[in-house]
This record gives C-alpha cells, sequence and structure tokens, in this order.
C-alpha cells in the first residue's frame, strides 16, 4: 500500500482459472493513499494461460488507470514470475511480448512494483473470481457499487485485517 500522505495511488492485481477449465478472468483496485478504492474492476478474458490471464489483468488495470487520469502508482500482484518480468529479472515469452512492450510504455507510471502474497491480495481475487464467474468486464466507480463480499474484503484489507483461505481438510 502507498504510505499515508504520499501523492499517487496502489493498484492491486489478481488473475484467476475458473475450475478446471482455461477460463480466466482478472481484477483489480486503485487506491489513495489512506485506502479508499479510487476505481476497481473486474474483467473476464476467456480461455488463456495463468501467465497470459496475469498480463492481461495488469495491462487492463493500467489502461484504466491512466483513462482515469492515475499516475503515480504502486502495482502489486502476487504473480511473482509477472513482477519478476517487469523488472527486467525474467525473460518475456514470446505470447506476451505485445503486451508486456505496451505496459513498458506506461512504465513512467509507476513507482513502485512488488509482489505480494495471494493472502494479502484478497479484494483483487474476489474482483477476479466475479470477472471468470460471470463472463463480463465491470468498472465499479466507488466502494458502493462492488458487491457486497468485495466491500467486505476492500474494508478487512484496509484495516490491515488479516485474510485466511479456507478449505477442507483431507483424511
Amino acid at each position: 500500500m502507498v504510505a499515508p500522505g504520499a501523492s499517487g495511488c496502489e493498484v492491486k492485481l489478481r488473475w484467476l482459472f475458473k475450475g478446471q477449465s482455461w477460463e480466466s478472468g482478472g481484477g483489480g483496485l486503485f487506491r489513495d493513499s489512506d485506502g479508499r478504492v479510487l476505481v476497481a474492476f473486474s474483467c473476464y478474458f476467456g480461455e488463456m494461460t495463468s501467465l497470459q490471464a496475469e498480463v492481461k489483468a495488469l495491462l487492463h488495470g493500467v489502461r484504466l488507470g491512466v483513462a482515469r487520469g492515475l499516475a503515480n502508482f504502486h502495482v502489486e500482484s502476487d504473480s511473482l514470475v509477472l513482477i519478476q518480468m517487469l523488472q527486467g529479472r525474467a525473460k518475456w515469452p514470446w505470447v506476451v511480448q505485445r503486451e508486456l512492450q505496451e505496459l513498458a510504455g506506461y512504465s513512467h507510471l509507476y513507482t513502485e512494483i512488488s509482489h505480494c502474497f495471494l493472502e494479502a491480495n484478497k479484494p483483487a481475487d474476489r474482483l477476479a473470481k466475479l470477472g471468470a464467474d460471470f463472463g463480463e468486464s465491470v468498472v465499479y466507480d466507488s466502494v458502493l457499487d462492488l458487491p457486497r463480499m468485495a466491500r467486505g474484503d476492500v474494508t478487512l484489507d484496509r484495516w490491515a485485517s488479516p485474510s485466511f483461505r479456507r478449505g477442507r481438510i483431507k483424511g
């Protein structure tokens, strides 16, 4: 998150596969330095690889930020491979070359690019799931426009409350 009082904003991004299919979605949100949501999105990408979906989610978010006049943002993603590619520490596969070249053209807008764990990215994860589940792209102009569960995730995240993954114990 951007330090309180700092200029700029934070964008958290996430991609998601729907079940065992290759259907994918992406989601993300921009926040100000106080953690308030400026704009959020969920989008559907169809069938593609996880890396393609990660890159598309970031590109979708950056384009949205540019369209909204946002700059000086801190990009966070739970995809370490994507972060390493953006930082020049990993090579770009040809399948995402065009998108990453476009993202490189926006690099003057990023103040920082960093990795975060999935548990620290719950609101973006929820938005990505919505994109994959409903098969459409939606832009949310305020926190009140977000679906109820996503609003709860945003509130808990803003309070720096921990998030846990739930699952069944096999046995």
